[in-house]
């Protein structure tokens, strides 16, 4: 963004990620989302698939082990948002051009889709469990979807350099917020907090959300960031 100080500039041996291709950033976008996507929805096929059963906690806190992983992977290529209510809080912050939200946007959800698309050609009808359901009541779920998401975009704004989140002092924070999130929220709303994660399977063509409930949730990660 022109005017704004790049802050890599002040840390030797870290190059402008002002001078990373787009195309390379969405890469890192795309994949990002699709390792948290299939890490968010694998134990749910392969418990029908394969008739292996998952722990509860296991299945919490595997999103928030990967998105770890992401981070230090592609924090310093695409600033690892892999969700959208993230990239349009960054955007909010003015931290992030609103020129490049859509593609970002675009990049995450595809990344969703081709990870439910994946389960979906492997486990055939088991793969319609990959849609996110809420548990609770609409009110419910609702709140809690709310809450959780308010709760990830505030750690993940407070721990970012600029736009991007970066090394163990972004990985080990936002990792933790996502598995304490998933454990205290998957059995009322979910837990998804990423918009890209439940519209993915649901372009996938896995079952659509239920009445209207899930719609909302996903509405509400996204004014979350506002």
């Amino acid at each position: 963004m022109a005017g704004e100080r790049d802050e890599s500039q002040d840390q030797p041996g870290k190059s402008s990620r002002g001078s990373i291709p787009l195309s390379r950033k969405l890469a890192a976008e795309l994949v990002g989302t699709f390792l948290l996507t299939f890490a968010s929805i694998a134990p749910k096929v392969l418990e029908p698939g394969l008739g292996i059963r998952f722990p509860d906690p296991v299945v919490a806190v595997a999103p928030g082990m990967v998105v770890a992983i992401v981070i230090y992977a592609f924090g310093d290529v695409s600033g690892a948002h892999i969700n959208p209510a993230v990239t349009l809080g960054f955007t909010l912050r003015r931290a992030f051009p609103w020129r490049r939200l859509p593609a970002y946007w675009l990049a995450q959800v595809v990344g969703a889709v081709l990870a439910a698309l994946l389960m979906r050609l492997r486990f055939g009808s088991a793969g319609q469990l990959v849609a996110s359901q809420p548990y609770a009541g609409t009110g419910t779920a609702l709140a809690a979807e709310t809450l959780l998401s308010t709760l990830l975009v505030l750690v993940i704004l407070n721990v970012s350099t600029r736009e991007s989140l970066l090394g163990g002092g972004a990985a080990v924070p936002v990792g933790l917020t996502i598995a304490v999130a998933g454990l205290l929220g998957g059995r009322v709303s979910g837990a998804s907090m990423n918009p890209a994660r439940s519209l993915g399977p649901s372009l996938a063509g896995a079952e659509p959300p239920t009445c209207g409930s899930t719609c909302s949730a996903r509405r509400s990660e996204l004014c979350s960031a506002a």
